[in-house]
């Protein structure tokens, strides 16, 4: 009797491939795409979106750019296969608008106060005796 083995397929395959593989202009203007130009500026570690604009048009990128940029295309091109083409927007859209860090859970969405919240910013409801300033 013979076993046939599948392998699982690897959707982030095609991605690799086209990240190692597009000259680097269309790589921008695809990224820029998918998360917009001043996320890619962003990644890029440049100030404004016109050294994107000179990337895509042909000149050559800074030092260390274009790696980072093959790596966020790659990120940017699974997810976007993944999830449509409504999360590359809506990502650049919450990184961009400074409401939502779930990382630092330090500000809430608008409109709406964390439980626990006391109003003054030097003391912590529910913690006695504890100043969030006093943390070393």
């Amino acid at each position: 009797m013979s076993a046939v083995l599948a392998t699982a397929p690897r959707p982030d395959l095609s991605a690799y491939r086209e990240a190692t593989t597009l000259p680097f202009p269309k790589l921008v203007e695809e990224l820029a795409k998918i998360i917009g130009k001043k996320l890619t500026a962003y990644i890029a570690s440049v100030k404004d979106t016109r050294a994107i604009d000179r990337w895509i048009a042909g000149s050559d990128s800074y030092k260390g750019v274009e790696e980072r940029l093959r790596l966020a295309y790659r990120l940017a091109k699974v997810l976007n296969d993944h999830e449509g083409p409504a999360s590359g927007p809506s990502l650049a859209d919450g990184a961009q608008s400074g409401t939502h860090r779930p990382c630092s859970n330090s500000l809430a969405p608008r409109g709406r106060p964390r439980r626990g919240w006391s109003g003054n910013p030097g003391r912590r409801a529910g913690v006695p005796g504890r100043s969030i300033r006093s943390r070393p």
